[in-house]
């Protein structure tokens, strides 16, 4: 491997562009961080709906959004600040390719000057890695597949370490990530050695234009997986939305479907010890056949039998919380992927009832219910039903469906 050109060598060197690489080292560090954990799932759960094993085939921002993220209100508000500053850096970075780039000399002065003018979106930018880093993990989400592709993740980190027979990735260290940043290293070589494509100082301004470009992307990716998110949410937890959607299927009187369902009671409620664990058991595989296929929500409060009537539940906030602990205690569904809502609507007499929403979200991967003899069913949803299916079945509907991230996408379908 040839060693980096005199004045490339010094470029790295600068502070204002080893600013730029400590982003990039942090990015680097966080996904390293998010690979370690991915490997130490419990091997106690059959199929862990988890991080995403599969770096080619995920979207980590759709995940992490939809499954890990705690605070999407700040989460948005710091991607917006950065945000603004990364349409600056890649705007600009681009303009540099119109000038005369023919020699290192040139290209390095270049980078130098605009690293130095950008010094403030730098810290900006470097902030909001920081803030990511207050979750080790959490800065993985901006080196991801969806918005990076395989190429340029593979070309922009340093090769996995097989030494003791499996694959580790290596720490990097600022100088490395620095020439990661600025285009001088690609994977474990550098710009004058580059497998066998040719480079040079054009191609090298090319590639550090392109990494703010990317880094944009992704947190532009990351806000829209928020809004998303948190419009999702606001229905799912709007008492109006449920009161209305009960006045249609009461009113219309449609057939149940794969989205939706109602139950005038949960049996395991009223149940003998005896047969309680069974009617639980049952119960858990008509929510988990909800996240097998599309989603959907089981309402409770209103007659199976026509005409539906709301009779609605009694002390729904007790009865809710023992629904969630059911699920937790039988599925292997997050709780991220299941919200109980409790909700008050009107019944015929025109007295407000309460009612329970349960409703789940389409999984990435198959969801297990544990049966009372200690074996594992994966449900799906058949129709109005269900039925029980094998777990590799799922999964490779799952896949070809690309779901990347547990999802309530099926609601707005409610509407």
């Amino acid at each position: 491997m040839s060693p980096l050109p005199l004045e490339v060598g010094r470029l790295v060197e600068e502070p204002a562009v080893l600013l730029a690489g400590s982003v990039h080292a942090r990015i680097l560090e966080g996904f390293r961080l998010f690979y370690v954990g991915s490997q130490s799932v419990s091997e106690s759960d059959p199929q862990p709906d988890t991080a995403p094993r599969d770096d080619q085939e995920e979207d980590l921002i759709s995940w992490w959004v939809a499954c890990r993220e705690s605070d999407v209100r700040r989460l948005k508000e710091e991607s917006q600040r950065a945000l603004g500053c990364l349409v600056r850096l890649k705007r600009d970075s681009r303009l540099m390719l119109l000038e005369n780039l023919e020699d290192w000399a040139g290209a390095s002065s270049e980078l130098s000057a605009f690293c130095s003018g950008h010094m403030d979106d730098f810290r900006t930018v470097d902030a909001y890695i920081r803030f990511l880093s207050e979750i080790p993990m959490r800065p993985s989400i901006l080196w991801s597949y969806a918005q990076w592709g395989s190429t340029r993740l593979l070309e922009r980190s340093p090769p996995d370490d097989w030494t003791g027979g499996t694959p580790v990735i290596p720490k990097v260290d600022l100088r490395t990530a620095t020439e990661y940043v600025v285009g001088a290293r690609i994977h474990a070589s550098l710009v004058n050695d580059r497998y066998d494509e040719p480079a040079g100082p054009r191609w090298m301004v090319a590639e550090f234009a392109d990494y703010w470009d990317r880094l944009r992307m992704s947190v532009d990716s990351i806000l829209n997986a928020c809004n998303s998110r948190e419009r999702l949410e606001a229905l799912i937890e709007s008492e109006g939305f449920w009161s209305s959607f009960v006045e249609k299927i009461l009113g219309n009187e449609p057939h149940e479907n794969h989205l939706w369902d109602v139950k005038q009671t949960l049996d395991y409620w009223h149940c003998e010890t005896a047969v309680r664990q069974l009617k639980e058991a049952q119960f858990a595989e008509r929510v988990a056949a909800f996240a097998n296929d599309c989603g959907g929500v089981l309402i409770v409060g209103i007659t199976d039998a026509r005409p539906r009537r709301v009779v609605g539940v009694e002390n729904p906030d007790e009865r809710a919380v023992r629904i969630a602990d059911s699920l937790a205690r039988l599925t292997a569904l997050e709780r991220s992927a299941v919200k109980v809502v409790p909700f008050r609507t009107k019944s015929q007499s025109g007295a407000m009832t309460s009612c329970i929403a349960i409703v789940v979200a389409q999984t990435r991967r198959a969801a297990w219910v544990r049966l009372p003899d200690g074996s594992y069913s994966y449900p799906v949803r058949d129709g109005p039903g269900t039925r029980r299916v094998e777990q590799d079945a799922i999964n490779r509907e799952k896949f070809a469906s690309r779901i990347r991230a547990p999802n309530f996408s099926f609601v707005d379908q409610l509407r």
